[in-house]
C-alpha cells in the first residue's frame, strides 16, 4: 500500500508542477541573458574563460524540469531519494 501510495502521491505532485513550473525553467546556456530579454538576448557565442573555446549560445532546460510527465515524475523521484542534491 505505500508503494501505490507514494506513487499516485508523485504522480499527483507531478501533474501540479507541470502546472506551475512547465516551461518556465528555461535559461541561456551563457549567464547574461536573464529577465527581461530572456530569449532575444541569447544568441551568438561565448568564450570559456577557462579553455578558451568558443560555444554558442543555446536556450536550454536545466537537467531536471516539469515539461513532461515522465521528466515532472523524475525530478520528484530524484528530489524525494536526495539524489538530486548529491
Amino acid at each position: 500500500y505505500v508503494l501505490i501510495f507514494s506513487m499516485v502521491n508523485i504522480g499527483v505532485f507531478a501533474i501540479f508542477g507541470m502546472g506551475l513550473f512547465g516551461g518556465k525553467l528555461l535559461s541561456c546556456s551563457k549567464p547574461g541573458a536573464e529577465y527581461p530579454g530572456g530569449k532575444l538576448q541569447c544568441v551568438g557565442h561565448y568564450i570559456n574563460k577557462e579553455s578558451g573555446v568558443m560555444f554558442p549560445r543555446s536556450w536550454e532546460n536545466p537537467d531536471y524540469h516539469f515539461d513532461t510527465i515522465f521528466e515532472a515524475i523524475y525530478t520528484l523521484f530524484r528530489i524525494n531519494t536526495v539524489k538530486y542534491i548529491a
